[in-house]
């Protein structure tokens, strides 16, 4: 089952997806970088605005990019903090918190996410697979930072990296970069959601970086159902119940008054 167009023309999948999750006992949202889009944060691999298009970023995709291209992270990453501190929870937010705070539908989200943009729509149990922006940690004495406080400390060094203010060696956002080991406490914790998992909704993700991607997969092996909602087309596409390939914050606002009885 899947869909093009705009959100007018959502409708069976709309239904299809309200029925999903009306009937599930455990429905966990897999988030990824698509659902912060309307919130002014971009994403990472779309064809024409997606991070990773852009010239030299590919050198952040390397093993030890932190390490070997440091004021290039940072010079990267002050942009997107800047427009990560900016940014306000979208309706896709507020509905996924509403789902789960109110309705008890959504029993945990499981991000790629940094932004806290969850967090700050209201949801309660967000597990983050690749860490947060909003808190630093100097690389020798793992001294703590805001991510206001590493942005001043960035400036005050002349654009270069961020030192700590104890011991003068880098600050770095905790947040997973690749060939990084993902923090083992979220990895558990998404582990036992996903063992519970009847009806898994995987928002704005490309489905390309292990093992995130892989969550869906195990949902789908365990005899669970898959809603996948994304502008492009994911290698996953071919395992999901439902497919809808537009604007999420559209698709789970019809979905949203479906469930409340008003469409």
């Amino acid at each position: 089952m899947r869909l093009k167009g705009d959100a007018g023309r959502f409708s069976s999948e709309a239904g299809r997806i309200a029925t999903l999750l009306r009937g599930a006992r455990h429905a966990i949202a897999l988030t990824g970088a698509g659902i912060s889009t309307g919130s002014g944060i971009p994403d990472f691999r779309s064809p024409k605005t997606g991070l990773w298009n852009q010239k030299d970023a590919k050198r952040l995709t390397e093993p030890g990019a932190f390490d070997q291209a440091m004021e290039y992270f940072w010079k990267f990453g002050y942009e997107i903090g800047k427009k990560i501190l900016k940014a306000k929870p979208n309706p896709g937010h507020k509905i996924l918190a509403k789902w789960e705070t109110e309705l008890g539908i959504i029993k945990a989200i499981i991000t790629q996410n940094v932004d806290e943009l969850h967090q700050r729509a209201g949801s309660r149990n967000v597990i983050e697979m690749h860490g947060t922006a909003f808190e630093g940690k100097c690389v020798f004495c793992r001294g703590s930072y805001t991510m206001k406080q590493m942005m001043r400390l960035y400036n005050e060094s002349g654009r270069k990296y961020p030192s700590c203010i104890v011991c003068s060696a880098p600050v770095r956002p905790q947040v997973v970069l690749f060939g990084e080991e993902l923090p083992r406490d979220a990895m558990a914790r998404a582990g036992e959601e996903i063992k519970e998992c009847d009806v898994a909704l995987l928002l704005g993700s490309s489905s390309v970086v292990y093992p995130a991607n892989y969550l869906p997969v195990l949902v789908r092996e365990n005899g669970g159902k898959v809603i996948i909602v994304n502008q492009e087309p994911t290698e996953l596409d071919q395992i999901a119940d439902v497919v809808v390939h537009g604007s999420i914050s559209p698709v789970l606002q019809m979905v949203d008054a479906l469930l409340a009885g008003k469409a």
